[in-house]
């Protein structure tokens, strides 16, 4: 499964904010990877039918079984409809013993910051991931 450059849904107004998610979506096991490209496809086709999707993009390392999305919302609203969708809780639901612990990130960006590059998000995601760690470890002590 190749790494999908972003797709551009709808024209981003340069003037506005965006919702932005980053999800990190690792596999088990590798013999999922065609059970979750297939997903991949369906969601891709429901991203181009969907209201209020900017654009999308996915970074798959699919030897490491490591698959990110990064999409651009024009409200939380929209994002959270998507989510609620038919084909993604089915995925989600087929998928969930195949994955390990999934992450997703939320933050706003211009629209003439738009397409996000991939280095800043993944940056956030380690920078974010490591604070996690940092204070569970913390908990853990006390």
């Amino acid at each position: 499964m190749p790494t999908l450059p972003w797709q551009r849904f709808c024209c981003a107004d340069p003037q506005a904010n965006y919702i932005i998610q980053l999800s990190y979506l690792p596999l088990l096991r590798y013999p999922s990877l065609l059970r979750f490209g297939r997903f991949v496809v369906a969601i891709q086709k429901q991203l181009s039918q969907t209201a209020g999707v900017i654009g999308y993009s996915l970074l798959a390392r699919p030897l490491q079984r490591d698959f990110w999305t990064l999409s651009a919302w024009s409200d939380k609203a929209s994002l959270n409809r998507f989510v609620r969708s038919n084909i993604h809780v089915s995925a989600m639901n087929e998928l969930r013993e195949h994955m390990g612990q999934t992450r997703f990130i939320e933050w706003t960006l211009s629209g003439k910051d738009l397409p996000p590059r991939w280095d800043a998000p993944l940056k956030r995601f380690h920078e974010d991931n490591y604070v996690a760690k940092a204070n569970a470890i913390l908990l853990n002590r006390v």
